[in-house]
């Protein structure tokens, strides 16, 4: 046993030499995790959009009107701007991204409300920038109810109901609503987890694909595939190093970086620490596996490095996995990212039970070994051919 882990360490001194001498691992794997995290982190820093330009057309010019637009621009997020008199100066404004919205109210507004015709506002929204949009949409759609609920109230008391019969009247459905896990709908608590293990994903395929496919580059394998040298040992002492790192850094994001975002972690310390280890455990023998097939680090750089943004996408964090194409559905449980990010949230962020997330680890702890089994054998293929040609 003491000779296995000299042999170990003996490697993992090597894998040390290996990542001093190239500036590109050093980056990688050092630098860029905390830069690319905190970069990215503070861009969403605060989490939500705080005020959002609408321009309000009044063509009615009444008490009502005047109170409906109070009410929009008491809202939260959105923030009445302009007050523009004709439509075609609202739409410059429009073009111009000055305002996301524009709101018109018709004449006649307050006279048809108050004989209960019931009125009609054009809200144009610029769509592009979805979250603004959004933003405006909910609060006139939430003031059109409450101002036109008012109007209802009062005419109901004065036709002799109490206010309590009245309110029933006004509203006989009061949906109670809920918000769990993500209780303000904040845009910031949902995307900055999954950005934060993805930059610890690339930063780890990328350092560890470049270090791999240098030892085949720098024709280095003949040092580590010894042919006395059992490869389970040159696996572990070549990635021994890399575990503990990237182990670190992941449980530095739980303990550490989420904090400072704000972001809460309401689940169980043990099943989010037998989560990581799976997944870098995982990651680690992919990236091994594949990095392998290359020659040159340059081209494994070159293929690798554009890889974000698809991985993010099909591994259902983003956008559901049930509106995925079938074939990209299956094709993302080969990565170790979509059983991994969809067990982080519902530990982190709903606290869900182990029976919950038991086919997530199922399919890690599966991956763990169908890769290790692949990497065993191309690694004992690499050793025999560098034993021949030696």
């Amino acid at each position: 046993m003491r000779a296995f882990f000299r042999e170990i360490w003996t490697l993992v001194k090597r894998e040390l030499g290996i990542i001093s001498g190239d500036g590109s691992i050093i980056l990688t794997i050092f630098i860029a995790p905390m830069l690319y995290i905190f970069l990215l982190g503070t861009i969403y820093y605060h989490k939500d959009i705080q005020k959002v330009n609408l321009a309000i057309v009044d063509r009615d010019h009444s008490g009502l009107s005047r109170t409906y637009i109070r009410f929009i621009n008491s809202t939260q997020k959105v923030r009445v701007k302009y007050m523009p008199e004709t439509f075609d100066e609202a739409k410059d404004l429009f073009y111009k991204m000055d305002v996301f919205g524009v709101l018109i109210i018709p004449k006649g507004f307050e006279k048809d409300l108050m004989t209960l015709k019931g009125s009609g506002v054009n809200l144009i929204l610029n769509n592009s920038r979805f979250l603004m949009s959004n933003e405006i949409n909910k609060a006139v759609q939430k003031v059109s109810l409450m101002v036109g609920a008012g109007v209802r109230l009062k005419y109901f008391v004065e036709t002799g109901n109490t206010p309590r019969q009245a309110m029933n009247l006004v509203m006989p459905v009061k949906p109670e609503v809920s918000f769990l896990n993500n209780i303000f709908s904040n845009y910031g608590y949902f995307l900055l987890p999954g950005l934060i293990f993805l930059i610890i994903q690339q930063t780890l395929l990328i350092g560890l694909g470049e270090s791999v496919s240098l030892e085949r580059e720098e024709n280095l394998l003949p040092s580590l595939l010894k042919k006395d040298r059992p490869v389970f040992v040159a696996i572990a002492g070549k990635n021994a190093f890399y575990f503990v790192l990237y182990l670190a850094y992941s449980l530095l994001a739980f303990s550490t970086l989420f904090p400072f975002f704000s972001i809460p972690v309401k689940g169980d310390f043990w099943s989010l620490a037998l989560l990581i280890v799976l997944f870098v455990s995982s990651m680690i023998l992919f990236t091994n596996l594949l990095s392998s097939f290359f020659k040159k680090q340059i081209v494994f750089m070159e293929i690798v490095a554009f890889t974000s943004y698809p991985i993010f996408l099909i591994t259902g964090y983003a956008f559901p996995q049930y509106a995925l194409p079938a074939l990209i559905k299956y094709l993302s449980y080969v990565l170790p990212t979509t059983p991994f990010m969809d067990s982080m949230i519902k530990i982190s962020r709903q606290n869900a039970a182990f029976t919950f997330v038991l086919r997530d680890y199922l399919i890690l702890a599966l991956q763990v070994l169908v890769f290790y089994a692949l990497l065993h054998w191309r690694w004992n293929f690499l050793q025999k051919k560098t034993t021949k040609s030696a």
